[in-house]
């Protein structure tokens, strides 16, 4: 797995860089934001565990109006309980993934419009119960996760923009399902810088 990850890196990261000899059929830059994380299933309520995001993406333009955006992204999911909440037995699940979204994106005016689907493996996780004591050894994870993706961004420039992500898993979480399901939700704030 650790080959195929890095042959991917060094596929993305040759394309990123040779962009200016293709200027008016690719764009690259760099991703960095915050998640905003919510776990359907894990009883906690809430967008209460924030995580970071930050990457490489690289877009194909098709036309003055469509492109594909393709990114490889460190990301932290998860979820943690409000300071009231005592619904769940867990207080804190924080994952790190390394995520690869490929979006079909629509250009109007300074908006960018966006959909697809993303593949995400799981690097590791720490998982808190509410009396503190982490049982991530007792916990069993999904290392492979897909999640459908819509977003938005303002281009406030040819190279920033800001750019506001809704999405949700459509594998489960949990390794082994006989424990509930868990689905991941994220709103994502970011800022993109394009080369």
């Amino acid at each position: 797995m650790n080959k195929l990850m890095l042959s991917g890196l060094m596929i993305f990261f040759i394309l990123a860089f040779s962009i200016k000899g293709e200027a008016q059929r690719f764009k690259g830059g760099v991703v960095v934001g915050a998640n905003f994380n919510q776990i359907d299933g894990d009883d906690l309520i809430g967008f209460h565990q924030i995580g970071f995001q930050g990457g490489l993406k690289v877009y194909t333009i098709f036309t003055e109006r469509w492109e594909m955006g393709l990114s490889i992204l460190y990301s932290q999911q998860g979820s943690k309980a409000a300071a009231t909440d005592y619904s769940s037995s867990y207080d804190k699940l924080k994952f790190n993934l390394v995520e690869v979204p490929v979006l079909l994106h629509f250009n109007e005016w300074k908006f960018k419009l966006g959909t697809g689907f993303s593949y995400a493996r799981l690097i590791n996780y720490t998982t808190i119960d509410i009396t503190g004591t982490d049982i991530s050894a007792l916990q069993d994870y999904n290392s492979n996760i897909f999640t459908f993706i819509v977003e938005t961004s303002l281009m406030t420039n040819e190279h920033l923009s800001f750019n506001l992500r809704w999405s949700k898993s459509l594998s489960n979480l949990q390794g082994n399902s006989d424990n509930g399901k868990f689905l991941s939700r994220v709103i994502g704030l970011r800022a993109i810088y394009l080369f």
